[in-house]
């Protein structure tokens, strides 16, 4: 491969999952990778201008074919286990401080596990988090493979329940970028 703009697409963690992901790119997808290892997993890096189709094409592959241990790797260099988008990045309240240990339900606060609870019923599907210290803020993402169908939920979601905790809840788009001029805290906020 000429000296094209690289981006980590996909990060594997068996070989069989890797031999799979590697044929689906490279036959059916005719893009060229490079591959390599990290910490003992497989790291498929695809040119710059075929990410964007490279991991929608390939999440969905993922989902169809019910390939394990396969993570997709947002412009952030942040993998996100397939099947799940993230959709919403909410900052905390001023003064607040959260731990990475907020990754887990049973360490956050009980206002934000009530309000991630009540996220889940109202998305009808599991919604993992993670917490980033340099924002203060949570990323939320469910489990699913529609990106629209989560994202007006999620409004809708915002709307009824309003940010609870958070000052800003800040869209996510199907990349996993920050969609930094938009925010669910616009719509409305409950009283």
């Amino acid at each position: 491969m000429s000296k094209l703009e690289l981006k980590s697409a996909f990060i594997i963690g068996n070989p069989d999952s890797t031999k799979l992901m590697r044929n689906f790119l490279i036959k059916e997808m005719k893009i060229e990778i490079v591959e390599r290892t990290y910490y003992s997993r497989d790291v498929i890096d695809v040119p710059q201008k075929d990410y964007e189709k490279a991991l929608i094409e390939g999440r969905e592959y993922v989902a169809k074919q019910q390939i394990q241990n396969v993570s997709w790797v947002n412009p952030y260099n942040v993998a996100i286990e397939c099947g799940y988008l993230q959709l919403a990045y909410a900052i905390l309240r001023r003064k607040r401080k959260g731990t990475p240990m907020w990754c887990l339900d049973k360490y956050l606060p009980e206002d934000i596990l009530e309000y991630l609870k009540k996220m889940r019923e109202y998305l009808g599907v599991n919604v993992q988090h993670s917490y980033h210290e340099g924002d203060r803020a949570l990323c939320f993402a469910p489990q699913s493979v529609d990106y629209q169908e989560q994202l007006e939920l999620m409004k809708n979601f915002v709307v009824n329940e309003g940010t609870g905790p958070f000052s800003r809840i800040i869209p996510v788009s199907h990349m996993g970028e920050l969609q930094k001029d938009e925010s669910f805290f616009l719509l409305k906020v409950k009283k």
